[in-house]
């Protein structure tokens, strides 16, 4: 799961990795990256399993490096920027419509063919599962 610490508040934690961008304009793209259909199938057929779950996916630092960028920069940004909306979002139907959003743009900034996009958003969504859309990421005051 990505979480994009914007003001820098969170205070990391063991298993967390930090991805800090050179650039603090690409921290919405990269969480966007990360979070997407394409890098989630590439952990899981590369790293499912290496946590205490059969599912679960745990990439060391070095592992989130080798993950690729998208090339497509106006779908990567328009990924970026549901990414965040749904990160800020407070209702879970509305943050799970973001997310799908985010999805289906970074499958466009990945340039992944149509025959294989519904499939990919299909098993995506389907590990996005209700829990991790039927709460908020970051606390807002």
């Amino acid at each position: 799961e990505a979480v994009a610490d914007e003001p820098g508040e969170l205070l990391p934690s063991v298993p967390l990795i930090s991805v800090i961008p050179k650039d603090a304009a690409d921290l919405w793209r990269l969480a966007a990256a990360l979070a997407s259909p394409v890098c989630t199938a590439i952990a899981a057929q590369k790293y499912a399993g290496a946590a205490l779950n059969v599912n679960a996916i745990k990439l060391s630092a070095k592992q989130v490096l080798a993950l690729p960028l998208p090339s497509e920069e106006r779908a990567w940004n328009k990924a970026a920027h549901m990414f965040r909306a749904a990160q800020l979002s407070t209702e879970p139907a509305e943050r799970h419509r973001y997310l799908v959003e985010m999805g289906s743009a970074s499958c466009d900034a990945y340039c992944v063919a149509r025959d294989a996009r519904d499939s990919l958003m299909a098993w995506w969504q389907n590990r996005l599962g209700s829990a991790a859309c039927s709460r908020s990421i970051m606390r807002h005051n």
